[in-house]
C-alpha cells in the first residue's frame, strides 16, 4: 500500500512515543495544523486494517496504536523500509495534483516537498505545470506566501478533474485488477497507480462496480469498457465526496431537462441502490450527473430514425464528415460499416462535447504517432463540421479510428480487374496476362479479349485496360508490348496507386453476379423478403407532393387526409406527436430548404412517406446551429409495432435525402414524379444490398 510521507511520520510518532499524544501535540511535532492531523488520523484506517491494528483514543482524547506486539513490530520494520521513491517530473506532478485536489485546506510547500523528497524550488516549478492542467477544468491554483497552496473551483469541476486523473493514468487492466480481492502489485512500479486508486477506497469501488454491473444488460447495448470504468470512477468519487459533505450544484432548468431523458429512471434506480449500499442520501443533482454519464457513454447498439430522436441530426453530421474527408483524402467512401459506425459513435460523442464531458482515449498517443497525417486531416475536418463545438483531441482520436478502419477495408476488399486485349485474343495476350499477374498481385481478375470482341461499354466495368494494339474507340487504356518494359510497368504501377486512392471502398450498387448458397439462406428469408417488399410498395404508394399554406396548419390537414385514407386511426394524437418531436430538437435539415417531421405511434396503421410544398418559406430550428428557411416538408410515419426491416428502410430514406447534392436538389425542387422515381430507385438499391447479404 502507498503511504504518504506525512502519514508515515505520523505512524512513526505514534509507534515510538511511550506516552499517548493528543491532536495538538501531534500537530506541533509534525509542524502542521490540528485540522490536518485530524484528517490524517482518519486516513490511517486502511493501514491499521492491513496490519490487524487499531487506532485508539483514551479518556483524555490522546491517541495510541493498539495490537499484538508482532504486528506492531512488522509495521515498524515496513515503515523503515519505505524510503521515498525517485519520481519523474510527470509522476511528481500527478502526485501533487492528487494531494491538492484531496485537501480541503491550504497545503504548505515544504510539506509537499517533504512528501515527494524534493526541494521546495522543485515543487514550485512543478506547480506551474499543475496550474496549466487545472485550468483546463476551470480550476484555479491559489499560491500565497505564508498561506500555502490550494485549489479553488466548483465541486463539479474538482470531481471531473479527479475522475480524469484516474481514468487517464491507469490502464483498464490495472483498474480491473484493482477490483479483484487478490490484486497484487509490484512495489517498484505501481506506487503511482496505487496512489491514484487510493483516492477512493478499493472496497468502495468494488461495491459500486457490483451496483453498476447490471447496466450492461439494461442499457440496450454493450457499454464500452472506457465508459464503464468512467461511470464507476464517477460514482465512487461522488460517494466519497458526499460522505465528506461535498455536494454538486446544478441549474434547475438543466436538471428538469435531464429528468426528461430516457435513461433517467435507470439513473434513479442506480442512485437508490447506492443509497442503500452506503447508507447515504444522494441528492437529485447527483442523479442528474448520473444521467449525463449514461447519455455520454459509448454504448454499442442499433439505432434508427424512430428509436433515436437525434438520428437525422447525427446522419447530417456523419454525412458532412464523410464528404469532407473524401475531399481531404481524394477518395470515395461508400462503406457498409463507416456510416452506421459514425452515427453510433456521434450520439454519445456529441452529448459529451455539448456538455463539456471528457472521455479517456487510451490509444490517443499511438494514433497521433502512427496516423499523424490522418489525425491532422480529421482534426481539420472536425473543426469545420462542428464549427460551434470544441472537439477534444480524445474525440478526434476516435474519429481517426473509424476512418482509418474504412481505409484499411478499402485495401482488403477491392481487388482490381483488368482487361487484356490483342488482335486475336490468344498468344501475346496470354503472355501479357502472365506478366501482369507476376508484377501486380493486386490485380486478381484478368480477362483476355480479342480486338474484335472489345466493347467500350463493357470496358467501363474494368479498372485497367491494357492492349498490345491501338484502340481508336477508347481513350483510357495502356498501349504496351507483350513483354512489358520497365517504363510501361512503372506507368501502370503509378496508375494503380492513384486508382486505389480514388476507388470507392465498396461499390455503391453491388452487382449481383454470384448466387447465394442454399446452405446460407435463412429459413425466414422469403418470408422477410415478402414483408419488406410489401412495406416498400406501401411507402412508394403513400408518396405525393401536396400544396400547403402554413406549415403546422398544413401538417394537421395532411394528417386528417391520411386518417380519411385509412393510414391512421386518429389524426389528432399523430399531429400532437409530430409537434412534440419538433420541441425535442430542430427538424430543419441544414444547408437545405427541407424539414423532416417523423413519428411512430399506435395510431399509424401503415408506413407513410409524403411531402408538403409551402406557399411561403418558414424559418424553423435546424439540426445544426442556424435555423433554416423551409419550403418543403417531408412527413415520415411508422406504426408503433413496425418490423425492424421497415424502420431501417425508412431510416435509410431519411439519410438518402442528404446523401448527395443531386438527390437533395431533386427533393428540394423536383416534381412529384421525379421524387417518386428517386424513392423507387433507392428502394431498389436497398433491397439489392440486402439480397447480397441475405435478409436478416
Amino acid at each position: 500500500m502507498y503511504i504518504p510521507a506525512r502519514e508515515r511520520r505520523l505512524l512513526k510518532l505514534l509507534l515510538n512515543e511511550q506516552d499517548h499524544l493528543d491532536v495538538r501535540e501531534l500537530a506541533s511535532s509534525l509542524d502542521v495544523s490540528t485540522r490536518t492531523i485530524q484528517r490524517d488520523l482518519k486516513g490511517l484506517g486502511g493501514v491499521m486494517s492491513d496490519y490487524d491494528l487499531t487506532l485508539h483514543k483514551d479518556v483524555s482524547n490522546r491517541y495510541y496504536i493498539h495490537g499484538a506486539q508482532e504486528h506492531l513490530t512488522r509495521l515498524k520494520v515496513d515503515l523503515a523500509s519505505l524510503e521515498p521513491s525517485e519520481f519523474t517530473p510527470e509522476e511528481r506532478q500527478l502526485l501533487l495534483l492528487v494531494a491538492l485536489l484531496e485537501k480541503q485546506e491550504p497545503v504548505k510547500l515544504f510539506s509537499l516537498a517533504e512528501e515527494l523528497n524534493v526541494t521546495v524550488a522543485t515543487v514550485s516549478h512543478d506547480l506551474t505545470k499543475v496550474e496549466e492542467w487545472l485550468s483546463s477544468f476551470h480550476l484555479t491554483l491559489i499560491r500565497r506566501r505564508g498561506y500555502g497552496v490550494e485549489v479553488a473551483g466548483s465541486e463539479t469541476n474538482i470531481r471531473r478533474s479527479l475522475s480524469s486523473l484516474i481514468t487517464e493514468n491507469i490502464s483498464e487492466g490495472k483498474f480491473y485488477q484493482s477490483l479483484g480481492e487478490d490484486a497484487s502489485a509490484d512495489p517498484n512500479t505501481e506506487s503511482i497507480s496505487e496512489r491514484l486508486l487510493d483516492i477512493v477506497d478499493a472496497k468502495k469501488i468494488q461495491r459500486v462496480q457490483e451496483a453498476v454491473e447490471n447496466l450492461r444488460t439494461h442499457s440496450n447495448g454493450q457499454m464500452a469498457d472506457s465508459s464503464y470504468i468512467g461511470l464507476i470512477v464517477h460514482l465512487a468519487l461522488a460517494i466519497e465526496r458526499i460522505q465528506q459533505g461535498e455536494n454538486v450544484q446544478m441549474d434547475e432548468e438543466q436538471l428538469r431537462s435531464l429528468q426528461q431523458e430516457s435513461v433517467y429512471e435507470l439513473a434513479k434506480t442506480l442512485a437508490n441502490s447506492l443509497e442503500s449500499i452506503f447508507s447515504i442520501r444522494i441528492p437529485e443533482e447527483e442523479v442528474g450527473y448520473i444521467v449525463m454519464h449514461l447519455r455520454g457513454a459509448k454504448i454499442q447498439k442499433e439505432t434508427n430514425l424512430f428509436t433515436n430522436e437525434t438520428y437525422t441530426e447525427l446522419s447530417y453530421f456523419a454525412d458532412r464528415l464523410i464528404k469532407q474527408m473524401e475531399k481531404q483524402l481524394d477518395l470515395v467512401f461508400d462503406d457498409d460499416s463507416l456510416y452506421p459506425g459514425l452515427i453510433s459513435h456521434l450520439e454519445p460523442a456529441m452529448y459529451r462535447m455539448n456538455h463539456g464531458m471528457k472521455i479517456h482515449n487510451p490509444l490517443l498517443a499511438r494514433i497521433k504517432q502512427n496516423y499523424a497525417s490522418l489525425y491532422k486531416k480529421v482534426k481539420q475536418v472536425s473543426e469545420q463540421v462542428f464549427e460551434s463545438i470544441t472537439v477534444p483531441e480524445e474525440e478526434i482520436g476516435f474519429l481517426v479510428m473509424h476512418f482509418g478502419s474504412a481505409i484499411e477495408r478499402q485495401q482488403q476488399k477491392n481487388p482490381l480487374k483488368a482487361m487484356v486485349i490483342c488482335s486475336s485474343g490468344i498468344g501475346s495476350s496470354k503472355l501479357l496476362a502472365s506478366r501482369l499477374e507476376k508484377e501486380f498481385p493486386e490485380i486478381e481478375q484478368i480477362e483476355n479479349v480479342s480486338l474484335f470482341d472489345f466493347n467500350e461499354r463493357e470496358a467501363r466495368f474494368y479498372d485497367l485496360i491494357i492492349s498490345t494494339v491501338p484502340l481508336t474507340q477508347s481513350e483510357q487504356y495502356f498501349l504496351v508490348k507483350p513483354f512489358l518494359s520497365k517504363e510501361e510497368t512503372e506507368q501502370i504501377r503509378q496508375h494503380i496507386k492513384t486508382l486505389k486512392k480514388k476507388r470507392p471502398i465498396v461499390s455503391s450498387v453491388p452487382q449481383i453476379k454470384q448466387s447465394i448458397s442454399v446452405d446460407h439462406i435463412p429459413e425466414t428469408f422469403f418470408e422477410q423478403l415478402s414483408i419488406l417488399s410489401h412495406d416498400i410498395a406501401l411507402v412508394i404508394d403513400s408518396f405525393n407532393l401536396k400544396k400547403g399554406k402554413v406549415m403546422n396548419e398544413s401538417l394537421a390537414e395532411l394528417c386528417t387526409n391520411l386518417e380519411e385514407g385509412g393510414a391512421l386511426t386518429d389524426a389528432v394524437p399523430v399531429f400532437e406527436a409530430l409537434l412534440q418531436r419538433e420541441r425535442l430538437g430542430g427538424l430543419g435539415i441544414p444547408d437545405t430548404s427541407l424539414a423532416l417531421f417523423h413519428t411512430r405511434t399506435e395510431e399509424v396503421l401503415k408506413p407513410v412517406f409524403t411531402m408538403l410544398e409551402l406557399d411561403v418559406e418558414e424559418s424553423i430550428a435546424s439540426m445544426g446551429d442556424k435555423p433554416v428557411h423551409v419550403s418543403r416538408v417531408i412527413l415520415m410515419l411508422a406504426p408503433l409495432q413496425a418490423h425492424q426491416s421497415l424502420l431501417d428502410l425508412l431510416s435509410s430514406l431519411s439519410v438518402m435525402l442528404i446523401s448527395s447534392d443531386e438527390y437533395t436538389r431533386i427533393v428540394e425542387t423536383g416534381t412529384e414524379a421525379e421524387i417518386k422515381k428517386l424513392i423507387s430507385q433507392h428502394c431498389f438499391e436497398y433491397i439489392q444490398k440486402l439480397l447480397l447479404k441475405g435478409v436478416h
